[in-house]
């Protein structure tokens, strides 16, 4: 009994290790800046009691209703105002077949309907205490909440089975369909890494050996996605001045996803102050991408 204990703890240690190897190998390629962000952020709510950003993300009701409205809806592909009927639905559904005793649960099902229910708490919780703020990405990763409890709920409730069966055999045809359709379509119409990439390979094409600065607008300040690209495509190139010296710079490249004109207009002026910079050149991306090239004003 006790070697089948220590055989199933060194199992589940073996399986985490294992799932944690592509985040170790990224950490060991850029110099564990993730983990050291992440000791930070917890050192300064924990010990100093404050935030590491200055900015402030969801309301604690914004919170709520992306972890239980927006996030499941997603997943469905429904529309997110359908959430709260489908919720009071289901729940007359299971009670109603509960008093007349057409389904129960066992033991392990309790446990882990339990589990859930701890989850969810202590998720809201963590998130609206947060002193840090919280963004739409930090609820990557709850749909695996939702799918263990829609698989409870389908294992008792077998005619809702049999919808999702068909609502989900009608979205891989539309999906197949769309995916079909998008070949004679514009591929830099959606926000994906290829558009990224193409957005930093014109860039870098039409600095050419002039130094310039680039600045990628982003809500939650982190713009991973573009700085693994400027390190990828940019290995080769000198004259990128991104994170240095702006002053040394001929031109400067302002990468500003679709948002509102006032916060485009405010992030302008910030990086490169009407004063002092002019707008020399502005490239629009199918996918709502504003590139903006400016210089300083005794640059010609």
């Amino acid at each position: 009994m006790l070697i089948n204990g220590v055989l199933s703890i060194v199992i589940f240690i073996v399986g985490l290790l294992l799932t944690l190897i592509p985040y170790v190998i990224f950490e060991l390629r850029h110099n564990f800046l993730q983990s050291r962000s992440l000791f930070t952020t917890i050192v300064n709510a924990i010990v100093y009691n404050s935030a590491s950003v200055g900015q402030t993300g969801l309301k604690p009701n914004e919170i709520i209703w992306q972890l239980f409205i927006i996030k499941p809806a997603q997943m469905l592909s429904i529309n997110k105002e359908l959430m709260i009927p489908i919720y009071l639905l289901t729940l007359f559904i299971i009670i109603f077949l509960y008093i007349k005793k057409k389904i129960s649960f066992t033991r392990e099902e309790k446990n882990i309907l339990l589990y859930l229910l701890l989850c969810f708490v202590i998720l809201t919780k963590l998130y609206i205490s947060s002193k840090n703020p919280v963004w739409d990405y930090h609820f990557i990763g709850t749909e695996i909440l939702f799918i263990i409890l829609l698989g409870i709920i389908l294992k008792k409730i077998r005619f809702l089975e049999k919808v999702l069966i068909i609502w989900v055999s009608f979205l891989v045809l539309l999906s197949g369909t769309n995916y079909i359709r998008s070949f004679s379509n514009n591929p830099y119409a959606v926000s994906s890494l290829a558009t990224k990439k193409y957005i930093v390979n014109l860039i870098y094409k039409n600095a050419g050996n002039n130094p310039f600065v680039i600045y990628v607008y982003s809500p939650a300040i982190y713009t991973y996605d573009f700085d693994y690209l400027r390190l990828w495509l940019g290995k080769d190139i000198k004259n990128d001045l991104s994170g240095k010296d702006i002053n040394k710079a001929d031109f400067v490249y302002l990468i500003i996803p679709q948002t509102k004109n006032e916060i485009k207009s405010d992030f302008i002026n910030y990086k490169t102050p009407q004063s002092r910079y002019k707008t020399v050149k502005e490239w629009h991306i199918s996918d709502g991408t504003s590139i903006i090239k400016r210089s300083p004003i005794n640059i010609n």
